[in-house]
C-alpha cells in the first residue's frame, strides 16, 4: 500500500472553499454571490454534502497525489461524477476512462447524520449525541486487473482493490473537518471489512469491539486473515464457550474527532463491558464446513486447512 503524504495536513489546509467549489474546467472560482446567500455558505445540491464540485474533487485526488497513484498502476483518463438524486444521501463516482459503470474504481456513499438507536449504548453517547459522516457503502477496485495468486479474492470482491485505502481514509477526515462533523461512522457488512476498518476505528458496542479481539487473538493468530474472512463469510466460525455458530452482524463504528466522542471510548463503563465481553469471546472453524464451502463455490484459499 502506497504511503500518504507526510505534508498531508499541510495540504489540506490550504484549500479553500473556492477551489473546493469550483465547476470550471480552467479552474476559474466562483464569484461571492455564487458562494454566499445571506451570508451562509451555498449547500447547492450538485455539490457532495454541499462542499465539493466535480472540478473540486479532482483537485484534491492531484494535489493528494492519488491521480498520480492511480497512473502509477495503469489507470488514467480519471473522471469524478457525483449524484445528489437524494439529497439526504450522495454518490461520488470514479472513473478510469469513459463514464460508464464498468470503469468505476471508485464509489462512494456518504450521508451525514446522528447514530441511530444511541440511547441503547450508553447515556453519555447519548448525551454527546455526536452528528457524523457516515459511510453508507465504498468500493474500492481496479476492473483492468485480475486477482493475482498471492492475493486472491475476498467476499464481495469483483476485481483487485486499489491500495489506496489509507489514502482515502486521510480524505474522508479532510472531508469530515472541512463539514465540521465529530467524526466518522459506517457499519460494515463483512468481517474483512470491518477488520480492516478497527485500525482506525472502534465499535461503538464493546461487545461487538469483543468479538473482533476474540477472533484476532484465536483466529488470526493460527490462520491467515483470507481464511478467516471466508469462514466468517460462510457462517464457519465457532464460539468456543457456547458451541454455537457465529454469525456476523454489523455494527456502528466510529472513528472519534471531537474530545467527547474520544472520551465516550476511554470511559470506565466501556472499558468494564468490553472486558467482561472479552471474557465469553473464543473462537475456532468448523473447517470440514468450511473446506466444503470453499469447494462449492470454487474459492482459492491461501493456505492448506487440514480438516481434522
Amino acid at each position: 500500500m502506497s504511503r500518504v503524504p507526510k505534508d498531508y495536513n499541510r495540504i489540506a489546509r490550504k484549500f479553500t472553499l473556492a477551489e473546493l467549489q469550483n465547476e470550471s474546467e480552467d479552474d476559474d472560482f466562483l464569484s461571492l454571490d455564487d458562494l454566499f446567500i445571506g451570508g451562509r455558505v451555498s449547500q447547492k445540491t450538485n455539490y457532495l454534502l454541499g462542499l465539493l464540485s466535480n472540478q473540486g474533487i479532482m483537485l484534491v485526488l492531484k494535489r493528494f497525489k492519488i491521480i498520480e497513484l492511480l497512473h502509477e498502476i495503469g489507470l488514467d483518463d480519471i473522471s469524478a461524477e457525483i449524484d445528489t438524486t437524494d439529497p439526504h444521501t450522495h454518490r461520488l463516482y470514479i472513473y478510469s476512462g469513459i463514464a460508464r459503470p464498468s470503469n468505476i474504481i471508485c464509489e462512494l456513499v456518504l450521508k451525514k447524520g446522528p447514530i441511530l438507536e444511541v440511547n441503547n449504548f450508553s447515556p453519555y453517547l447519548s448525551e454527546c449525541n455526536p452528528n457524523l459522516l457516515h459511510i453508507e457503502w465504498l468500493l474500492l477496485q481496479n476492473p483492468r486487473k485480475n486477482f493475482p495468486k498471492d492475493k486472491p479474492r475476498l467476499p464481495g470482491q469483483s476485481y483487485p482493490g486499489l491500495g489506496l485505502g489509507a489514502h482515502l481514509m486521510q480524505l474522508l477526515v479532510f472531508l469530515a473537518k472541512r463539514l465540521q462533523m465529530d467524526g466518522l461512522s459506517c457499519i460494515p457488512r463483512f468481517f474483512h471489512t470491518a477488520f480492516m476498518f478497527t485500525k482506525k476505528f472502534k465499535f461503538v458496542d464493546p461487545a461487538n469491539q469483543a468479538i473482533m479481539v476474540g477472533i484476532k487473538k484465536n483466529l488470526l493468530k493460527k490462520y491467515h486473515f483470507h481464511t478467516v474472512s471466508w469462514a466468517a463469510n460462510f457462517d464457519c466460525i465457532i464460539n468456543s464457550d457456547t458451541n454455537q455458530k457465529f454469525f456476523w452482524k454489523p455494527g456502528y463504528l466510529i472513528f472519534p474527532m471531537n474530545r467527547k466522542l474520544i472520551k465516550y471510548f476511554n470511559t470506565k463503563e466501556y472499558h468494564k463491558q468490553l472486558s467482561h465481553e472479552i471474557k465469553n469471546r473464543h473462537f475456532h472453524l468448523d473447517k470440514k464446513l468450511l473446506l466444503g464451502n470453499i469447494k462449492n463455490h470454487n474459492i482459492t484459499l491461501k493456505e492448506t486447512i487440514n480438516p481434522e
